[in-house]
């Protein structure tokens, strides 16, 4: 059996933030990677990794105004902040 995310699972690992492009919104941290059904991509049905991108520690502080530094951190790293 072939995993139909295994092209997001190259792009994006556990604990990356990513923001939808084009038909998705939204910030949302990436969970469940080592699994079937990969968090937010399989809840979006999302297969295709050019529909997100890493997150920048700024769109995931406004999304999420109660988060601390230290939950920042995937993000401001990753995204090469």
């Amino acid at each position: 059996m072939t995993d139909k995310y295994q092209a997001i699972k190259e792009k994006f690992k556990a604990g990356d933030w990513v923001k939808g492009t084009n038909k998705h919104e939204g910030c949302s941290q990436v969970f469940d990677m080592d699994s079937e059904r990969p968090q937010p991509f399989d809840y979006l049905n999302e297969t295709d990794p050019n529909e997100f991108r890493l997150a920048t520690g700024d769109e995931v502080k406004k999304t999420y105004p109660d988060l601390n530094k230290d939950d920042l951190t995937a993000a401001y790293t990753r995204a090469g902040e």
